[in-house]
């Protein structure tokens, strides 16, 4: 139980009815008290009680920026991890992709040999008798009937 002395000191019986009053447990209204070096008082003025509960205020705030922190980097630590499979993933798909294109390729150079090979022989063939012009016709024709005679 509070009660008010009339030189606007506020007076608490306990330091769990601190502790309610500032928004804290007792061990934390005990533990502001040793800090401020007002350990053992239970009389405070209006300035002190607002010093003591903004002092817990900061102390929550702190409080909270830690955990706060602390869940961001889990968060990002999943993030990682979570972008790390994804990477993993289309890099496997990136390899079979090129594998198989590898492939074709080899397949097509294969094929154009071939190809290329099928070409010089037909080639060989129809030219193995050159294709003469009127002219060597015509004096080829008397060269082989003068050597004919």
């Amino acid at each position: 139980m509070t009660k008010q002395v009339n030189n606007n000191l506020t007076t608490f019986s306990n330091l769990s009815e601190l502790g309610k009053a500032i928004g804290t447990s007792r061990q934390t209204a005990s533990n502001k008290l040793k800090a401020k070096g007002w350990a053992g008082r239970l009389s405070f003025s209006e300035s002190e009680l607002s010093e003591l509960i903004g002092s817990v205020k900061k102390t929550r705030n702190v409080k909270q920026k830690h955990v706060n922190q602390h869940v961001n980097q889990h968060v990002n630590q999943q993030l990682n991890l979570t972008t790390l499979e994804t990477l993993k993933k289309q890099l496997e798909t990136k390899d079979k992709q090129i594998e198989q294109l590898l492939q074709s390729l080899d397949q097509q150079q294969r094929l154009q040999l071939q190809l290329q090979k099928q070409l010089e022989t037909l080639q060989i063939t129809t030219n193995e008798k050159p294709k003469q012009s009127f002219w060597q016709k015509l004096f080829s024709s008397q060269s082989d009937t003068d050597n004919e005679q």
